[in-house]
């Protein structure tokens, strides 16, 4: 798989190598890190273990069959208590998925949502029968069930929520777009939702980034190619009379911005005789002035 990262064609998207019916096998670990004014409202860390299967090639893109074998997750947010055990039951249900991807690494179809709305029936069929293992207080009862109907629905986009988590976003290079024949840059421009400046229906807004990809023989090894990417904020296109406005969410924050900072910067190594990831790690600081501060990290790691 993404032999595309140095091929020699001059056409854009993945060429995925597809091994039919080979599993491979991954351990994952994120990190969550929001800041207001210097104190530390969250932190997060999630560690997965996965396995993938390349299972088809259509006219669409490539049929990938994830499952997740094993997982720890929330630790940092022990302040949540019995809540962890809903959002960890919640979590369950998307352990397998079977997943449509184009030639750009995003996920265009999530192909047996049936079976998640299954799993989602399940387990509200399991509250009503066992309340006590769900800590939910009676007055949100209704509203949990609703949204859960709600994104479990076949008209949820199930597809952009994965295509904005790190892990799905990191294994497939989400919107790398461009190929390099050599060592030389290749430079986009792209848009990412923001992590921080969102509307009050929490919908984030666009930020417009300048992406600089680029691959290299690893030093150390040179059976491996290290596929580096940045992106960071084009000053240019910001529009800051929206993100202004956007500010009165955080009425302790200073309500105009002063500096704003959008740093990505992910290294891959690849195997150089197979093309499969080695190993992916990204980190993104997102900054508003002094008051507003997120830092994702996200390592993939191939396993046995």
């Amino acid at each position: 798989m993404f032999k595309w990262l140095v091929s020699q064609e001059e056409v854009p998207g993945i060429d995925f190598q597809v091994d039919n019916q080979k599993i491979y096998r991954y351990r994952a670990e994120t990190y969550n890190h929001f800041k207001i004014n210097e104190m530390h409202m969250n932190r997060c860390m999630n560690t997965f273990v996965f396995e993938v299967l390349v299972v088809d090639k259509t006219e669409e893109g490539y049929v990938f069959d994830w499952t997740l074998k094993e997982k720890e997750m929330y630790k940092g947010m022990e302040y949540l208590g019995e809540n962890i055990i809903v959002l960890e039951k919640l979590a369950s249900i998307k352990d397998h998925l079977s997943l449509l991807v184009n030639g750009e690494g995003q996920i265009i179809k999530v192909l047996n949502k049936e079976e998640l709305q299954t799993k989602w029936n399940i387990l509200k069929e399991n509250l009503y029968e066992n309340p006590e293992d769900w800590p939910i207080e009676e007055a949100y009862k209704n509203k949990f069930l609703a949204d859960g109907d709600h994104e479990h629905s076949s008209s949820f986009p199930i597809e952009d929520v994965l295509n904005q988590d790190p892990v799905f976003s990191t294994f497939f290079f989400q919107n790398t777009k461009n190929k390099t024949k050599s060592q030389e840059d290749a430079l986009i421009r792209m848009e990412q939702p923001s992590n921080l400046l969102m509307t009050e229906s929490t919908e984030k807004i666009k930020i417009p980034l300048i992406q600089n990809t680029s691959w290299q023989t690893n030093i150390d090894d040179n059976e491996y190619i290290d596929f580096l990417i940045s992106r960071n904020a084009d000053k240019a296109r910001l529009n800051k009379k929206q993100m202004n406005k956007l500010l009165r969410n955080f009425p302790f924050a200073e309500q105009e911005i002063q500096v704003y900072i959008y740093d990505y910067e992910a290294v891959y190594k690849i195997n150089g005789q197979n093309y499969m990831i080695s190993e992916a790690k990204y980190n993104l600081l997102e900054k508003v002035n002094h008051d507003l501060e997120v830092n994702h990290t996200c390592t993939i790691r191939a396993i046995n």
